[in-house]
């Protein structure tokens, strides 16, 4: 028999309710009925239906969900589907009758609208109620699903946050979790992903749509690397301490040696530690038709980097060795301590070791810059354009200081000597030709030169040191803010 989860809150506390102070329990002193995560085998068994051929997710009765909300959750769960062969369904309803007795109202409604509920199901109204029956219930441990609630609420003090939580959590949740039974999308043989590949001269036609279907599979890391185009991903926040928040490399097209890894990620998890800002690297061969800006946003949001549960501190570099696409984003207390002016200079010296492939190398780099921003930000001085950063001592400065030192000398050193000379020299020139003319003396009818050695000088045309190449600014994606900037290296 499948054992039926589900959790009961009244609207009426949410705001109380999912207070970080108190971890977004579900307390009794805030007004909140909490139902068993698990029904006694005495309770009624709930009927289970199939798959069905509705394919709905969303039922905002309620109209909490405006329609770009609406489509992109829909758009979501549609993916999970495909993915898992999980349903993710949200319901609105101002029905009164959902808060007597949600159970059977939920299975009334279910069988108005042929809702399967081999699913997990949030219904928004007076009460909120949340429930998993079916094998997507056994899918779920007892455990997952306190934690799943708990962080599903995160930072959701309205409905429409709520639904974008609830959303993002159990997709990523389910999609590592499918069902493995004859006719669920997942258990197909054809491919999830119908949409025939793009040829290299094909561009999609930009569309403020959604897609009807999107493509999220799960790396290694348990990361989304792959975005619908066009589409932004809401922000839901971050992680809660640091362990959470790692890895902090992810490097996805393996670039880096994995025998350096280790190391920088105790430099990594010692500086996320220290300043409470998370720095992250990401390696990516495909943005598949989004600029490096929006595809950053999309992964920081929709994988929940950062620390803090609501602030989301950090600090993005996004690698794309195919397109040679270098970005940088801030987020939380990174944006300020990484703002536009300090990403500009910090892109001006990853992208040197980058640009000659040295991938080791960039990321020593990086973390040294990052070391020194977030002590200036510590001091409350981050870097800007009234704090700019000193200039770092290079081969090009050496030489320059050295060519200005030396042409400074040469030019001293050759007043002191034309002075001497014309002290000693006692030979004066004579006027007329008459006086250097030997009489009798032979006459010059010809001469040859002839050349003995030949010598060639390269001299090397020194590197810009500018960035007329870098491209930035504040940029809002998703329903938050980041500082942003980078360009090609």
């Amino acid at each position: 028999m499948n054992m039926r989860k589900k959790i009961l809150f009244s609207a009426g506390a949410l705001a109380v309710a999912l207070a970080p102070a108190v971890g977004f329990a579900m307390p009794a002193a805030a007004g909140a009925e909490v139902s068993p995560t698990a029904v006694s085998g005495s309770a009624p068994e709930r009927v289970v239906r199939g798959e069905t051929s509705n394919t709905e997710f969303i039922y905002d009765d309620a109209d909490y969900l405006d329609a770009n909300q609406e489509a992109r959750l829909t758009n979501i769960a549609k993916a999970v589907w495909q993915t898992s062969g999980h349903r993710i369904i949200y319901i609105s309803t101002t029905d009164p009758a959902m808060e007597d007795d949600p159970d059977a109202w939920l299975d009334d409604y279910a069988k108005a609208h042929n809702i399967s509920l081999d699913s997990v199901i949030l219904v928004a109204g007076g009460v909120n109620y949340t429930t998993t029956d079916g094998q997507t219930s056994d899918a779920i441990s007892d455990a997952d699903w306190e934690q799943l609630l708990k962080k599903s609420k995160t930072a959701a003090d309205t409905h429409t946050k709520r639904a974008d939580s609830f959303f993002m959590t159990f997709a990523d949740y389910l999609n590592k979790h499918p069902l493995e039974r004859a006719g669920s999308p997942a258990a197909a043989s054809q491919p999830t992903n119908q949409t025939p590949p793009l040829e290299e001269s094909e561009t999609p036609e930009a569309s403020e749509e959604p897609a009807d279907s999107a493509d999220l599979p799960l790396t290694e890391f348990g990361d989304i690397i792959k975005f619908p185009y066009g589409e932004q991903f809401p922000y839901v926040g971050g992680q809660s301490d640091v362990k959470s928040a790692a890895p902090f490399i992810r490097d996805h097209s393996e670039v880096f040696s994995k025998s350096k890894i280790a190391g920088w990620e105790k430099q990594m998890t010692a500086l996320a530690d220290k300043y409470g800002i998370a720095p992250y690297i990401v390696t990516v061969d495909d943005f598949r038709y989004q600029t490096p800006q929006k595809w950053g946003a999309n992964y920081y949001n929709v994988n929940q980097l950062g620390l803090g549960e609501k602030d989301a501190s950090g600090v993005l570099m996004v690698i794309n060795p195919s397109s040679r696409d270098l970005w940088f984003l801030g987020h939380g207390a990174g944006e300020q301590a990484f703002t536009v002016y300090g990403i500009e200079k910090l892109y001006d010296h990853v992208k040197q070791p980058l640009g000659d492939d040295h991938w080791d190398d960039g990321v020593d780099v990086y973390l040294t810059q990052v070391a020194d921003y977030l002590e200036q930000w510590k001091a409350g001085t981050p870097y800007s354009a009234s704090h700019p950063l000193p200039h770092p001592i290079t081969l090009e400065s050496t030489t320059a200081g050295v060519a200005g030192a030396a042409a400074l000398g040469g030019g001293a050193g050759t007043l002191v000597m034309r002075r001497i000379r014309k002290k000693h020299d006692t030979a004066h020139l004579q006027w007329g030709a008459i006086y250097y003319v030997v009489p009798g003396s032979d006459q010059i009818t010809g001469s040859n030169d002839v050349f003995v050695n030949e010598y060639i000088t390269h001299v090397a045309r020194p590197k810009s040191s500018g960035s007329s190449g870098h491209h930035g600014g504040s940029f809002r994606s998703g329903g938050t803010s980041f500082s942003s900037g980078g360009g090609k290296f």
